[in-house]
């Protein structure tokens, strides 16, 4: 139960970081989407001034920071994955090592059963 309990609010934690990178992340695509419009929408007069490599740096300038955030949101989901898949692992684990601390005898009759309701819990 110990386990469950510490993996909850770094769970919770992990969320409002990725949900917070994510708002971030809207931000860029919007400011890259506005950009490539206004772009697009003068794009005669773009390429008269000869303005493209100006135009061109803006936009690779919103796209790096763009995904820059993507990035460190996959860090953060990946992260979170890593918790969720470990966490039932981590809980059989000190399920066994309490149990053979306290004096349990650890053998097939105790394991296997042990290991299919945990199974089924997940």
């Amino acid at each position: 139960i110990g386990v469950m309990l510490l993996a909850t609010p770094i769970q919770g934690k992990m969320m409002k970081k990725m949900m917070s990178v994510r708002a971030d992340m809207a931000k860029f695509t919007d400011q890259r989407v506005k950009a490539v419009t206004e772009v697009l929408s003068g794009i005669r007069i773009v390429k008269f001034m000869v303005w493209t490599a100006r135009f061109a740096s803006k936009l690779n300038d919103i796209r790096d920071s763009e995904v820059d955030k993507l990035a460190t949101q996959q860090n953060y989901r990946v992260l979170m994955f890593f918790i969720i898949y470990l966490t039932p692992l981590f809980l059989t684990a000190s399920t066994f090592i309490v149990y053979a601390a306290s004096g349990g005898n650890i053998d097939a009759e105790t394991v296997f059963p042990a290991i299919a309701l945990f199974s089924i819990l997940r």
